[in-house]
């Protein structure tokens, strides 16, 4: 099974390109076409293949939007549950103080799969400071919990306004952790170019060469065959 190299490559050019230097500040991450894995028909196929890979008896996925999109039906079929974090409704962001009460509640029962968030937030458009991203950042470090971004909306923002997770850096117990190596980041075309029915795609790129590789057995490359070509021209 081989993922189609032309999709791939226009992921990281034109889907993935926000996580490279999105301020002068902020150096980001320039995403390398054997970081990427494409999916046929949209990003939320793609999701539902990531939370199928961090699943587990009675798992809980943490997330600030939990009744964005199908979240909750994709859960389900994972056979996880959502505990949505509490948010700020003057700000739409999470209270940072519940979040990290949640995920010490379930890193010591041992059910904790996943963290799930967007950016920029959906169905609010919110956007988290570099010092609200480096707490989440160290939050994650320190329960090492594998993270999922939702950044399909990326058009809707100016990139400098909706900095993404994966390309900060993280000062935790000593070391510079770029975040890139850490999570998973989604996105796919519809949004983006508008793309319809059989001319989407979804796509994820991440660092971690490890839970890469166990999303390359998991999706299916097989429908991506004949689909190529009209998928590469609508992107």
């Amino acid at each position: 099974r081989t993922q189609p190299k032309i999709l791939r490559e226009l992921s990281a050019q034109k889907l993935f390109h926000i996580l490279d230097a999105p301020t002068p500040e902020i150096k980001g991450v320039k995403v390398q076409v054997e970081d990427v894995l494409v999916y046929p028909y949209s990003a939320t196929c793609v999701l539902e293949k990531v939370l199928a890979s961090v699943a587990k008896p009675k798992g809980v996925i943490l997330c600030p939007e939990g009744f964005y999109k199908n979240n909750a039906r994709l859960a389900f079929n994972a056979g996880l549950t959502i505990a949505p974090i509490p948010i700020d409704l003057n700000t739409g962001k999470m209270h940072f103080d519940k979040m990290d009460e949640l995920m010490e509640k379930y890193s010591q029962e041992g059910t904790l799969s996943c963290f799930l968030m967007t950016i920029p937030g959906n169905p609010l458009v919110v956007d988290y400071s570099v010092e609200e991203l480096q707490r989440i950042g160290k939050a994650i470090l320190k329960y090492k919990i594998p993270t999922i971004v939702d950044s399909i909306f990326f058009s809707a923002v100016p990139v400098e306004k909706s900095i993404q997770l994966g390309s900060i850096e993280v000062e935790f117990e000593g070391k510079t952790h770029l975040m890139y190596d850490h999570i998973i980041t989604i996105s796919g075309n519809s949004k983006s170019t508008r793309a319809s029915g059989p001319s989407k795609y979804g796509c994820l790129c991440t660092g971690n060469k490890v839970w890469k590789e166990k999303l390359n057995h998991l999706m299916s490359n097989l429908l991506l065959q004949r689909e190529t070509t009209h998928l590469a021209r609508t992107t």
